[in-house]
């Protein structure tokens, strides 16, 4: 790799890093491009149909991020056509709710629920990788892989495609937590997000 090579390399890692947002425990979201933003896409429009608003437009507007979610995020995503490109990752971490995100009015059972998952989360990666060392396909294995795993991933779309997934409502708090992180990075490129939301159907 030239020198030339490493600077841009550290350069897209900087560009990346200066809006990543944390979400949940160990888990991050960071939009790393985005084209025909908001006053981009208010000139296409008063350039070309006046003040006759053409919804087509939304799909010519896109974004693209990178999110580290666990699975069951990632789930929840993948239902609204948006391009999902697995980046390999060698941290096998897992998604663990704190005591307070379990919601038990005692304390005690809150504390004993967060120290089980902990131990069953462990056993079952454990497990999967103790499969592999046998021999097992990999892709069998991973089938015991709890839904709280985190994967990484590239996930692209049109601006219609993201507003169709932010306008989600009564999520569980751990997805509402990647829907809320990804509308605040979508309103710092297009600022009327929320009248964009108001005319899309789910």
């Amino acid at each position: 790799m030239t020198k030339k090579n490493v600077k841009l390399s550290e350069k897209k890692e900087s560009d990346i890093l200066t809006n990543l947002q944390p979400v949940l425990d160990k888990g991050h979201v960071s939009c790393i491009s985005s084209t025909n933003t908001g006053k981009e896409l208010e000139r296409i429009q008063s350039t070309y149909f006046g003040t006759d608003f053409k919804i087509q437009l939304l799909r010519i507007a896109n974004a693209t991020f990178i999110v580290k979610m666990p699975i069951f995020v990632h789930l929840n995503i993948s239902r609204f056509n948006l391009e999902i490109i697995p980046i390999t990752d060698a941290n096998q971490d897992a998604y663990l709710p704190n005591i307070s995100e379990i919601e038990c009015d005692d304390l005690d059972k809150a504390r004993e629920i967060s120290e089980y998952m902990a131990t069953t989360t462990e056993a079952l990666i454990l497990n999967s990788k103790g499969m592999t060392m046998d021999g097992c396909n990999k892709a069998i294995s991973q089938t015991q892989m709890p839904v709280s795993m985190y994967t990484t991933a590239l996930v692209h779309g049109s601006l219609h495609n993201w507003l169709l997934y932010i306008k989600q409502k009564d999520l569980p708090k751990p997805v509402e937590a990647y829907r809320f992180a990804i509308e605040q990075l979508l309103k710092a490129d297009w600022k009327t997000i929320n009248s964009l939301k108001k005319i899309i159907t789910i």
